[in-house]
C-alpha cells in the first residue's frame, strides 16, 4: 500500500493526502484519519507539496501519531490577521490557534479579560505566549510605560511572535525562548496539534519519542523581574512546576493569575492533582473563578477540592483566574 500511495502523492485528490500522511507517520490512515483528510483534500488546493506535508503535521497530534518529520513555515505560509487593531502574524497551517484567530472565535472570554483588566503601566509575565496573541494585546493595552516578559519555548511560535510585535512597533515585550519550570536545566518538549505543544513525561521514553526536543527550563524566580501584575499560564499541564519555580515572585509581587486548567494535564506533567495546584494558591489567599467562555463572566470557586474532583477522569479543560486579597 506504501508504494501505491507513492504513485499518487504529487496528486491533488484523497489518495494523495493520504500519501503525505503515510510519509509523515509511517502508517496508513483509517476511519476518521481519513475523513480529516478527505476534508484537508478538499480546501488543500494551490498548495505546495511541503505546505501539504505541514498541513498533515499540523491537523494531527504528534504526541499520538509519533514522527520525526517536520518541515519549517516559511513567508509563503504566513498570513496578516487583524486582532482587537493589531496585526498578528499567523501560521495557516496552525488548526490549533492560527485557524480559528482567523475566524474571529479564538478564546475571546480571555481576550475580553485582558481588554477589562490590563491597564495601562501594567507589568504582565505571559507564560507559554505561543504565537503572542496575549503578550502583543497586553504590550498594547500597557503602552509605552508598561511591559511585557513572554515565554515560549517553541522556536517557530517564537519568530512569528517576534515578527508581529516588530510589525507593530511594540517594543515593550521581551522574549524569552525557554520553558519555566521549578529548577533550572533542560526539559524534554514536543509538539503536539498545530502551535501547541508541550513537556513530555519520563525520560526514558521522552529520550526516544521521535519528535523530542531537549529545550532550555528555567525558575520564574530567576529573572529579574521586580514587579508583575498580571500572570498569564497557559503551559500544557506544567503550571505546577512554574509556581513552584516562582514562589519569591508570587508572594513578593501577589499578582492577577490566569491560568488553565486541566487535571489529566496537571498529574501527567506536573505531577499534582487539580486539587493539589489550586491549594498552592488558596494557601496564598488567593480567591479561584472560572471565566465562563460562554457568558465572559467569572463565577467563583467557593470550594476547590469538589471543583477539581469535577475533572478527574476527564480531559475537560476551562480558564480561571486566581485574584490576591484585595482583588476584586
Amino acid at each position: 500500500m506504501a508504494q501505491s500511495f507513492e504513485l499518487v502523492a504529487d496528486g491533488d485528490g484523497l489518495e494523495a493526502w493520504c500519501a503525505l500522511f503515510y510519509d509523515v507517520f509511517e502508517r496508513v490512515p483509517t476511519g476518521q484519519q481519513v475523513d480529516t483528510l478527505a476534508a484537508l483534500a478538499s480546501s488543500g488546493t494551490q498548495l505546495t507539496r511541503a505546505q501539504r506535508y505541514r498541513r498533515v503535521l499540523s491537523t494531527f497530534d504528534q504526541q499520538e501519531f509519533k514522527t520525526g518529520f517536520s518541515v519549517r513555515w516559511d513567508e509563503r505560509d504566513l498570513q496578516l490577521v487583524p486582532v482587537e487593531g493589531l496585526g498578528v502574524h499567523i501560521d495557516t497551517a496552525d488548526v490549533a490557534i492560527s485557524v480559528p484567530l482567523a475566524q474571529g472565535i479564538y478564546e475571546k472570554h480571555l481576550i475580553d479579560f485582558f481588554k477589562e483588566h490590563v491597564r495601562e503601566g501594567m507589568h504582565v509575565v505571559d507564560a507559554g505566549a505561543n504565537i503572542g496573541l496575549y503578550s502583543l494585546l497586553a504590550a498594547k493595552l500597557v503602552g509605552p510605560g508598561g511591559r511585557i516578559w513572554s515565554f515560549e519555548p517553541n522556536s517557530d511560535n517564537a519568530r512569528l511572535l517576534l515578527a508581529s510585535a516588530l510589525l507593530n512597533g511594540l517594543d515593550n515585550v521581551t522574549l524569552h525562548p525557554l520553558a519555566l519550570g521549578r529548577e533550572r536545566g533542560y526539559t524534554f518538549f514536543t509538539s503536539a496539534v498545530g502551535s501547541n505543544g508541550g513537556v513530555l513525561g519520563q525520560a526514558a521514553r521522552s529520550l526516544t519519542h521521535p519528535s523530542c526536543k531537549i529545550v532550555p527550563t528555567a525558575r520564574l524566580d530567576d529573572f529579574d523581574i521586580a514587579r508583575v501584575d498580571l500572570l498569564k499560564m497557559d503551559v500544557e499541564g506544567a503550571e505546577g512546576l512554574l509556581v513552584q519555580g516562582a514562589g519569591e515572585l508570587l508572594a513578593r509581587c501577589r499578582p492577577i493569575v490566569t491560568t488553565e486548567f486541566s487535571n489529566e494535564m496537571l498529574t501527567r506533567i506536573s505531577g499534582m492533582s487539580g486539587a493539589a495546584f489550586l491549594g498552592l494558591f488558596r494557601g496564598r489567599g488567593y480567591s479561584v473563578a472560572m471565566l465562563d467562555r460562554a457568558t465572559h463572566r467569572l463565577v467563583p470557586v467557593s470550594d476547590t477540592d469538589a471543583f477539581a474532583a469535577e475533572f478527574e477522569g476527564t480531559g475537560r479543560i476551562e480558564d480561571l483566574v486566581l485574584r490576591p486579597p484585595g482583588i476584586v
